[in-house]
């Protein structure tokens, strides 16, 4: 969801998007990203996944293509820290989450996300997770809902309960 013109970042080589301020292996992102023509780093990216083969029930796999293998190439490149302005890694400039991700993957999008520094937003369609499989899905969802449920226990125990008959 484009927001405004992406044109103050064309004077950079190349430029992709912190998707969380905390180290990871998935900390960088390429849902949004540019490049001149046969930039070096792209190039590489290219042929790593050109080069790799998928391992039959991996759990990383689904992600392994994206963020995971940017961010795992901007390591070897010497990627060590986050910056609210932005990150130089040789010729590559890293955004600031706030530039396309200023929302998390397990947050809803609410437009007070937006800031005056946003460009776009990466909505996340979660489109890894038809890889995962289904029982790894279902463990996942009863996981959140007892993560649900026990949030809200200090409600129940701090509640009056009715006094018996």
């Amino acid at each position: 969801h484009l927001f405004k013109s992406l044109n103050t970042l064309l004077h950079h080589r190349c430029f992709f998007g912190f998707q969380t301020k905390n180290p990871s292996k998935d900390w960088v992102a390429n849902g949004a990203f540019g490049a001149l023509p046969d930039h070096w780093f792209v190039a590489r990216a290219l042929d790593t996944v050109l080069s790799m083969r998928s391992l039959p029930g991996a759990f990383e796999r689904p992600t392994m293509f994206g963020p995971k293998l940017i961010t795992k190439l901007l390591v070897k490149e010497g990627l060590n820290s986050y910056s609210s302005c932005g990150t130089m890694v040789r010729d590559i400039y890293l955004c600031p989450t706030e530039t396309f991700y200023p929302y998390a993957f397990d947050e809803e999008f609410d437009e007070s996300c937006i800031t005056p520094e946003t460009l776009a937003v990466h909505h996340w369609s979660k489109s890894w997770e038809k890889d995962v499989p289904d029982w790894v899905r279902r463990a996942k969802s009863v996981r959140k809902g007892l993560i649900k449920a026990q949030a809200q226990l200090p409600a129940l125990w701090t509640a009056k309960l009715p006094k018996p008959g």
